[in-house]
């Protein structure tokens, strides 16, 4: 029986594996004994996640975006809206956030959040489609009382406030729960060595995942045979990247697994994670590695900075500082005391980024 009578949607612009999808879909099956009913519904022909067998049943409805236009595809998301009794929905991504917007004209008696899960730059640019973005985003969030946003960080709560001019009170701040918890597993084999590297996401140009495999090369360079990396993920950067790591000769010490959902079965068989991205909105890999107990090097963006305290739970660096990178590895490999800064980040995470609190966040809102 559902503790809440209210019926819930989430809306998404695609089903990919990624961050954000991978949240939303876990959120909608955690949530499905909470509330009367939960509805997923999508807008892009992107849905590899429906293929694990875990996601199936959610049943998502397609509003074919790319074939009914903006137009129908609001027309459409509204009518399901009304016809399905809905009380909240919670749309995620760019193209979500707007098309959920502009649907909700005239359904004044329901709530609307919207979740922003990146500091996009294009919202910068001075064109006119994203004048338009802006001012639909900056019109419902700061004038209307049954629409509120959600960042998944002070950091992009505060780009999205300054580049589009949101109220701040309308803007709620809730960290992404981590859905898989490793138990910090890795702490059990000890660290007496720190040689098999593990990044895992998109492997899009906003990822830099080219700056680790230079950092591999780099580290061969000084003598260190053992260490490699190994890269999980997929995206339009996959055959640059394996040209890269054919063209430096590290075919032997770097390796490409693709996009996996097991990574319950990866990260605890590696020694330390790293996240090279240029731009981070939250950093959900890099606290499921300090879940499973390993160290973890990040780049110092602001939102990666926030989740890991300056510093305090995780090694920083710059972007595009190699030699910085290598220093960082250095340290950790010489710090004698590794096992107890892993436990300490794993007790950092367990009581600030867990699903369950995450969730209750989510249930507070009605």
């Amino acid at each position: 029986m559902s503790n809440s009578p209210k019926n819930i949607a989430f809306v998404i612009s695609g089903l990919d594996v990624g961050g954000a999808e991978l949240l939303v879909v876990e959120t909608v099956l955690a949530l499905k004994s909470y509330y009367n009913s939960v509805h997923l519904l999508y807008l892009k022909n992107c849905n590899s996640l429906m293929d694990n067998n875990k996601y199936r049943d959610l049943n998502p409805l397609y509003l074919d975006f790319d074939k009914n236009g903006f137009i129908k595809s609001t027309l459409k998301l509204r009518k399901y809206i009304k016809n399905n009794k809905i009380d909240i929905v919670h749309s995620h991504l760019s193209l979500a956030n707007i098309v959920t917007k502009v649907s909700s004209i005239g359904l004044s008696k329901l709530s609307f959040y919207n979740t922003y899960h990146n500091m996009d730059k294009r919202l910068a640019m001075k064109k006119p489609s994203v004048f338009v973005y802006n001012f639909i985003d900056r019109f419902f969030v700061n004038f209307f009382k049954n629409h509120f946003s959600i960042a998944i960080s002070n950091a992009v709560k505060n780009y999205h406030c300054q580049v589009v001019k949101l109220r701040p009170g309308k803007v709620l701040t809730i960290y992404n729960g981590v859905f898989k918890n490793g138990q910090c597993l890795r702490a059990n084999r000890g660290y007496s060595d720190i040689q098999k590297i593990l990044t895992v996401g998109r492997l899009e140009e906003v990822k830099n995942i080219g700056e680790q495999i230079y950092f591999i090369k780099r580290i061969k360079e000084l003598g260190f045979d053992n260490v490699s990396l190994t890269i999980v993920g997929d995206g339009s950067e996959m055959d640059r990247l394996k040209n890269l790591v054919d063209n430096l000769h590290l075919n032997h010490c770097v390796e490409f697994l693709g996009s996996r959902l097991d990574t319950e079965n990866i990260f605890p068989n590696y020694d330390l994670f790293i996240s090279s991205s240029i731009v981070e909105g939250f950093g959900l890999t890099i606290l499921e590695a300090i879940s499973y107990g390993l160290p973890v090097i990040a780049t110092n963006t602001p939102a990666v900075k926030e989740i890991l305290q300056n510093g305090k739970y995780g090694f920083l660096y710059s972007s595009g500082d190699l030699d910085q990178l290598v220093n960082t590895w250095q340290k950790i490999v010489n710090v004698n005391n590794i096992k107890d800064f892993v436990t300490e980040s794993y007790n950092y995470f367990k009581n600030n980024f867990s699903f369950e609190t995450y969730l209750q966040r989510i249930k507070d809102l009605e």
